[in-house]
């Protein structure tokens, strides 16, 4: 399976609501007392995260809804910004507001506890006090499998498993005389709120939705389009 270049990738949020947004939809967000939209960053390695934001004790982290993780967040680059949104809103001790950024994950210094990688946030994209992570919206916690050419006439099997340290791994296997074909180990991030790129050495494997109703992912790449990745088979 061949992988491509994502160098063009992360337009695709900002360019999709720049086409499909309009004026009342703006005039609204603005308007929302829990949406604090600011400006989206775009490039290589910046992502998007989703999850349950706290702040005490002059530290804060990300509980990220998809991956489950709780993620330690760096005081620098766009985090005052966030801070201060937080504190506008007048939050109780300890409590989680779920918010959306962009930014990626960075190493913490050898002498940090805790988790090994922490959030630097490069960018705002919002509070939103009526949303809250729930273990459903998780992908971390299950198998998801595509059968090819069918699944009444399989003859391989693709499995992705996603880990909460945001790495991934797909096998794929003959099924009859059982055979293992190939076996991609990567990175795995959102770009948008239900977008997801799967990545192997800096190179798209897969990329597509997170389809929340069914918890289905459709994923495409050079060879395929609109492959359904079923989860729990």
């Amino acid at each position: 399976m061949r992988t491509r270049n994502l160098s063009w990738l992360f337009a695709v949020p900002v360019f999709f609501m720049a086409c499909t947004g309009n004026k009342q939809q703006a005039m609204e967000m603005a308007d929302a007392e829990t949406i604090s939209t600011d400006t989206l960053p775009s490039g290589r390695n910046i992502f998007y995260f989703n999850g349950d934001f706290t702040y005490y004790a002059d530290a804060a982290t990300l509980k990220d809804c998809v991956s489950g993780s709780t993620l330690p967040i760096a005081m620098k680059g766009e985090y005052l910004k966030v801070e201060k949104k937080y504190k506008e809103m007048d939050p109780k001790p300890k409590e989680a507001i779920n918010c959306g950024v962009m930014g990626y994950l960075i190493n913490k210094g050898s002498n940090e506890e805790g988790a090994k990688k922490q959030l630097l946030i490069t960018g705002l994209v919002g509070f939103d006090k009526s949303a809250s992570c729930t273990p459903s919206q998780r992908i971390t916690d299950d198998i998801y499998a595509v059968f090819r050419p069918n699944e009444e006439q399989a003859k391989t099997k693709t499995s992705l498993t996603f880990d909460k340290d945001f790495t991934f791994q797909c096998v794929t296997y003959q099924l009859s005389p059982v055979k293992l074909l190939s076996e991609y180990k990567g990175d795995w991030y959102r770009t948008d709120k239900n977008l997801i790129v799967l990545l192997v050495n800096g190179d798209v494997l897969y990329q597509g939705t997170i389809d929340f109703t069914n918890m289905n992912l459709i994923l495409e790449n050079d060879q395929e389009k609109n492959v359904i990745f079923r989860r729990g088979i």
